[in-house]
């Protein structure tokens, strides 16, 4: 099984307030595992690295390959399933508990809030910035920066982020 993730720039939109100044965005680091040439790639492809605009994304990330599920096409049998599917009811389960639990305020809009947390010591996230532990078979994390088109701010510590919103 095969894992990675989308992400890049959506060109359509700004860059949020809420992405600005935040270290990593709108700059990228890439593995050029794809070119117009025939000819195959041998050893390791090249590092890019450049600027861009708009909106960057992804903003977390979280393990969403191997999950079992019910398939319902005819067939009716389990499998194996991941994405998006599969992390957003994890995410949406992990907000609703914050936001019910007595004496937490209300997360509310959560990019803002997420972003400023990525910005200081002892994150909530781990922001996974190596250039090869993260690949989404383009983008490649960038050391020392807390962004990375790949894996956005990182993997949320839920617990952490439960403990900042008392």
């Amino acid at each position: 099984m095969i894992g990675g993730s989308g992400g890049g720039f959506a060109h359509f939109y700004r860059t949020p307030s809420y992405q600005i100044g935040i270290p990593g965005i709108n700059t990228f680091h890439a593995r050029q595992y794809f070119s117009y040439s025939l000819l195959p790639i041998n050893g390791t492809p090249p590092l890019l690295s450049g600027k861009d605009y708009g909106r960057n994304y992804p903003d977390i990330s979280a393990n969403m390959m191997g999950y079992q599920v019910y398939q319902q096409d005819g067939k009716d049998s389990w499998g194996i399933s991941g994405g998006t599917s599969i992390v957003a009811p994890q995410f949406a389960g992990i907000a609703a508990l914050i936001d019910s639990s007595p004496g937490h305020k209300k997360m509310g809009f959560w990019n803002p809030q997420i972003y400023q947390l990525a910005k200081y010591g002892n994150s909530v996230f781990k922001s996974l910035n190596g250039t090869t532990n993260n690949c989404n078979n383009y983008y490649t994390g960038e050391p020392g920066k807390v962004y990375n088109q790949a894996t956005g701010l990182g993997v949320p510590d839920f617990k952490k982020l439960f403990l900042k919103y008392q």
